[in-house]
């Protein structure tokens, strides 16, 4: 059910939207549910609270706190769960939805998750090797 931690996701993605909780940043996703002590760090902005709705960006963090779980939900349809007391960071997300490709990456620092693909088939990494 769950990933373990140090795990990078590496496939095919590519978007363009722009997104209102960063300046000059992507939206990639959104939070689709979220505890109360979850918090999340967009880039150049303060640490804040997740909470369902949040438009994710390239380079947010995200981590959760004893209460439990987050889930988000990228733009290919694709969701990410993170299990409590975890930190994760988007490091790239590209979706081409004409073409179904593109690039995704999560550096998962601290806990556990899973990854759930929905629209492409992609390759998976962790550290360096493509399973």
């Amino acid at each position: 059910m769950h990933m373990t931690s140090g795990l990078a996701l590496a496939g095919l993605i590519c978007l363009s939207l722009t997104a209102g909780s960063a300046v000059n940043a992507r939206t990639v996703g959104v939070a689709a549910t979220a505890m109360p002590d979850t918090l999340t760090t967009p880039p150049s902005l303060s640490e804040r609270t997740l909470v369902p709705g949040h438009s994710l960006v390239v380079q947010e963090r995200v981590t959760t706190g004893a209460m439990g779980p987050a889930q988000l939900l990228m733009l290919d349809q694709s969701a990410v769960t993170v299990s409590a007391q975890s930190e994760l960071t988007i490091d790239a997300f590209v979706y081409d939805p004409n073409t179904r490709t593109g690039q995704m990456a999560i550096n998962l620092s601290q806990g556990l998750m899973r990854y759930v693909g929905e629209k492409w088939l992609g390759k998976f990494e962790q550290r360096g090797l493509v399973l």
